[in-house]
């Protein structure tokens, strides 16, 4: 081919590349039929770019793009929900700035949860939960960070939590206030059954409870027997829970207060 040094035309450009920067040609910078051009491509894999005048197409060469320098890590999943006690496995990949991949760097990374309170446990990039609510996962990889959210949800009941019990008087009315919780001492807030009530005494009424809300019921009880060191016990199904001891007076003692004049 000779060299058509009087062209005047204008150029555009093409590439396989979807993300490339190609130049835009105004025709000012041709000289004796050639033109310097500056084109970027962006895609990792052979790519070519094309020439294109009037009719006339020129396609490059394949040409083999590597991925840039580290721009940012992704963790996977970016979003999970577990149940308590469950473990999550959590994966981080590399990218450059044009979103190519640099690979898995899972085992380079170090995994951590932001909030305090979690009361998890990480292995490496496993992580076995413990208290429920919704967490940040963080990942850091050659000072680059990226975080994903972990929701971790109450499991079933497994024991009840009483408040504490003051000393009572029998046939005398109290309070008590217990609390349905998982195997990891998370309020099952779903919990919202009734469940049995009894005492050392076997005197307590009612013999049950009202229906707990958001896992907590809240209920005036009456024991008919006097005992010290007595306790209340709850059971719903295979959960159950006792109260710490208390007594229970067989009646209040009274002292008078004399006030003597001069």
């Amino acid at each position: 081919s000779n060299l058509k040094t009087d062209y005047v035309g204008l150029v555009s450009f093409a590439s396989s590349d979807g993300a490339a920067a190609l130049p835009a040609d105004d025709g000012s910078n041709w000289s004796d039929g050639v033109s310097d051009f500056t084109l970027e491509l962006r895609t990792t894999g052979v790519q070519t770019y094309s020439v294109v005048s009037g009719t006339v197409t020129q396609e490059s060469n394949g040409i083999t793009v590597n991925p840039a320098g580290l721009n940012y890590i992704a963790i996977s999943p970016d979003t999970a929900a577990i149940t308590a006690g469950d473990v999550q496995t959590c994966t981080s990949e590399a990218f450059d700035a044009y979103d190519n991949s640099l690979g898995d760097v899972t085992t380079d990374t170090v995994f951590t949860v932001v909030e305090v309170g979690h009361g998890g446990s990480w292995a490496g990039n496993v992580y076995t939960s413990n208290v429920s609510g919704n967490w940040t996962v963080s990942g850091t990889h050659s000072g680059e960070v990226a975080t994903a959210t972990l929701a971790v949800s109450t499991g079933v009941v497994d024991h009840f939590v009483f408040e504490t019990i003051s000393d009572q008087i029998v046939n005398q009315s109290f309070s008590v206030t217990i609390t349905a919780q998982d195997e990891h001492d998370n309020t099952v807030s779903g919990y919202n059954s009734a469940a049995v009530l009894t005492d050392t005494t076997e005197t307590i009424t009612p013999a049950t409870t009202g229906n707990f809300v958001a896992g907590v019921w809240t209920g005036d009880v009456m024991i008919m027997q006097a005992q010290d060191g007595a306790t209340i016990t709850v059971q719903y199904g295979s959960a159950l829970g006792s109260s710490a001891s208390f007594d229970v007076s067989s009646y209040a003692v009274f002292l008078p207060l004399v006030i003597r004049g001069d």
